[in-house]
């Protein structure tokens, strides 16, 4: 009954939640504050958050600063990159937009399927990053799927055989393992080779995999679903230390012993998980 003011990021200041109203910069040249569609943080005073807008907005430890992105062909879902000379933003119509700094550079994808995710990581092997995407229409018709891997402004398509076509999230370890998540987890030991589905997981639907290593895994998914992987086997949280709920965690993180989930309960509410090791 208590009118709130309108909000569209929150903050943990280590004791309680703060909300905020980040601002973004319309193609229009006006001020909006709706919906934040990702964020990705190199450092406390250095996050980037994209808004449906079609704007950044950058938090350089004392304030915010947004600007309208047109070089790009759709929204933004998910963004990954080394620092804030190098960032790449994934999303909607096979849009990969690259960030080097200075100039923003809209990258051929070769697909108009909405890319769900990215992640890359250093290969200490080769010593260059890989850097891989995950594309899907998530349960529209026709379906379509690409796993496509990015190297520098380049774009190519990957083998994805043994991957469904509802797919969410990615995760590797470059040479070690590399995780799909959607209509079931997959996995494979290197690029090219094929997914295997990985057994005992729960009929769920899998929206976001994260990890610190390939022995400290974390699923978080519909029905209130976490899972996590210690090496060993897979522990799931849900309808024990972590309630069920009718709803879905849509997105995860994990650094150090510190992870968090964030979804929605039934389209009204949203929620926030935080678990401590």
């Amino acid at each position: 009954g208590n009118w709130v003011q309108p909000y569209n990021a929150v903050h943990w200041n280590g004791q309680e939640w703060e909300l905020q109203r980040i601002p973004a910069v319309t193609a229009f040249g006006t001020i909006s504050r709706g919906p934040m569609n990702a964020v990705f943080a190199f450092s406390p005073d250095d996050v980037w958050i994209f808004s449906d807008a079609g704007s950044f907005a950058h938090w350089n430890g004392s304030n915010w600063k947004s600007e309208y992105v047109s070089e790009r062909n759709g929204g933004i879902r998910k963004m990954w990159g080394t620092s804030s000379d190098n960032i790449y933003f994934v999303g909607n119509n096979g849009n990969i937009t690259h960030y080097d700094g200075s100039r923003w550079q809209s990258l051929e994808s070769g697909t108009t399927v909405d890319i769900q995710d990215i992640w890359g990581a250093l290969n200490p092997q080769t010593g260059e990053y890989e850097i891989l995407a995950i594309a899907s229409e998530r349960f529209q018709i026709p379906q379509a799927k690409q796993l496509l891997q990015i190297q520098d402004t380049r774009v190519t398509t990957l083998s994805d055989s043994g991957l469904p076509f509802d797919l969410n999230s990615i995760w590797f370890v470059p040479g070690q393992r590399y995780y799909v998540s959607g209509d079931g987890l997959y996995s494979a030991a290197s690029i090219g080779t094929l997914w295997q589905l990985e057994p005992d997981q729960p009929l769920i639907y899998k929206n976001a995999i994260r990890g610190n290593g390939i022995n400290d895994v974390i699923i978080a998914g519909s029905f209130g679903l976490i899972s996590h992987y210690n090496g060993v086997d897979w522990r799931q949280y849900r309808g024990a230390e972590v309630p069920d709920f009718f709803g879905s965690y849509e997105a995860v993180d994990i650094k150090g012993d510190l992870v968090v989930a964030v979804g929605d309960i039934g389209a009204a509410m949203g929620i926030i998980l935080r678990g401590v090791r």
